[in-house]
């Protein structure tokens, strides 16, 4: 089993790779289970539309959004134990900027413990993305309601970015993407990460 866990600003591709990488295990013969916070906000508050979704993003620190979040975060963590008791790899394709969403992540992770095989890794990929290719990506989706708030993005960037630096401080192998998105991409060493590199630069 593996379970993976994506650090990540918002468009920085952690969508797209978690479907390529959910398509390649299941070509192989192997179950693959993504868990991600939008999708399940859509699916309780409808977030899909434009207009919800600003409402959405702009709702942040009130009573009802912290209560909306509060959940979305129970059903996340029901998923997620469903996810590795029954399928072979788990990927938790969420931005993890904040603290405190990575240690929701990881606590329940560790209340599953009982149920994963002991040869179980656990991943941790980081997608790396300037600021600028960020809001580019961003700006730039098919679907208005996916458009996330440029201030938001900017807090992202730089709490995925301490999350990653935090990490490899603490010894945790961390995997980092470059220039998503991008099928075909080759590993490099790092001192601190290991590295995914594109072939074309963000």
């Amino acid at each position: 089993m593996t379970i993976t866990i994506t650090i990540g600003c918002p468009a920085s591709g952690k969508s797209t790779w978690a479907r390529q990488q959910q398509e390649k295990y299941v070509a192989d013969g192997q179950s693959c289970a993504i868990i991600e916070r939008d999708m399940i906000r859509d699916a309780l508050y409808g977030t899909a539309s434009s207009e919800a979704a600003a409402k959405w993003y702009y709702g942040q620190g009130t009573a009802d959004f912290i209560a909306a979040e509060t959940a979305v975060s129970e059903i996340e963590e029901s998923m997620l134990v469903a996810a590795i008791d029954q399928c072979d790899h788990v990927i938790v394709s969420d931005c993890h900027a904040s603290p405190a969403s990575y240690r929701q992540t990881m606590a329940t992770i560790d209340q599953c413990r009982h149920m994963i095989e002991r040869h179980h890794e656990i991943n941790h990929v980081y997608f790396a993305i300037s600021l600028r290719e960020a809001m580019v990506r961003n700006e730039g989706r098919a679907n208005a309601a996916e458009i996330v708030p440029p201030d938001i993005v900017r807090r992202m960037h730089v709490g995925a970015a301490r999350r990653a630096d935090s990490l490899a401080r603490d010894g945790v192998h961390v995997v980092t993407i470059h220039a998503l998105p991008a099928s075909d991409f080759q590993h490099s060493a790092d001192p601190r990460h290991g590295v995914a590199r594109a072939g074309s630069s963000a």
